[in-house]
This record gives structure tokens, sequence and C-alpha cells, in this order.
């Protein structure tokens, strides 16, 4: 009996590994976005959901990705990329985690002008760091340190 509940238990884990397999392939993300996007007019402003699943069956986090459109750092137009991140149940019930980052992104030359990223594990700042990007002059602010970087240089959100 016991050797029948077993197999029975492999079963339904290798379907529900199957199956998150499928709906985890980029393929298939795109054509939903491109789907519920129809007739939509301005790709400036969008927001884009995720579950994070741990070994691909537990739920781990529920993150957002999103642009708020066109506004306005330090006198030029730029795209602001917010990208969230928070651990869920069961997770959450062992270690309760957060991220969140924020980027201003030059919106002709899709080049950074600031980036900025806050972690936090059961309520504590791990991680608080913010760089800032001169293209023009040819480097990047962090921590009070400058340093040098190439043209077109990009940041990670």
């Amino acid at each position: 009996m016991v050797k029948k509940i077993f197999v029975l238990l492999l079963i339904f884990l290798g379907f529900i590994f199957i199956l998150e397999s499928h709906n985890n392939k980029i393929e298939r993300i795109i054509k939903k976005v491109s789907a519920n996007a129809e007739g939509k007019k301005d790709w400036n402003e969008f927001s884009l959901d995720f579950r994070i699943n741990f070994l691909n069956v537990i739920p781990a986090a529920q993150a957002d990705f999103s642009c708020s459109g066109i506004s306005q750092y330090e006198g030029n137009a730029a795209y602001a990329l917010t990208a969230k991140a928070n651990a869920i149940p069961p997770i959450s019930k062992i270690k309760n985690a957060s991220a969140e980052l924020f980027s201003y992104v030059d919106s002709s030359e899709i080049t950074p002008y600031s980036f900025r990223t806050r972690v936090k594990i059961d309520a504590e700042v791990k991680e608080d760091k913010e760089v800032i990007y001169n293209q023009k002059e040819g480097f990047m602010l962090s921590k009070g340190e400058k340093y040098k970087i190439l043209p077109q240089t990009r940041d990670p959100l």
C-alpha cells in the first residue's frame, strides 16, 4: 500500500513539474503578454507580475516589474522602471524577504541615469545601494566612489 501511495505521489509531482515547465517557457509568456496588449497603443507603461516557485513547484515569491512611463530625471526624459519581489507562504514563514529595484533610464538611448536596490530579510535591510551614471563624462558613482565606464554602459534593471 505504501509503495502505491509513493508511486502515485511521484507521478503527481512529475505531472506538476511538466505542467510548470510548460507554463514557464519564455515563448508562452511572450505570447500571453502580447495577447493581453492587443489594442494597447502605448507601450511606455506596463506591468508584469510573476510567481516564483522553488523547485518549480513550491510557491516562494511574488514579483512585479513595471514601467510607469516617461518622466523627468534631472531635466531629461527617462523611463521609470521598478521591480519588487516579496516572499510568500510557505517560504515567508521560514525567511521573510523582499527586494525593491528602481531605475531611471534615458528614453532615447536606453542607458541608465540611476539604479537603486534595497533588500530586506526579516525586516532588516541587508543591502541598500544606489548607483548614479554619467554617460557623457564616462563614469558612475557608487558609495561616494567614481568608477570609469564604457560608452553605452547598462545597469541590471
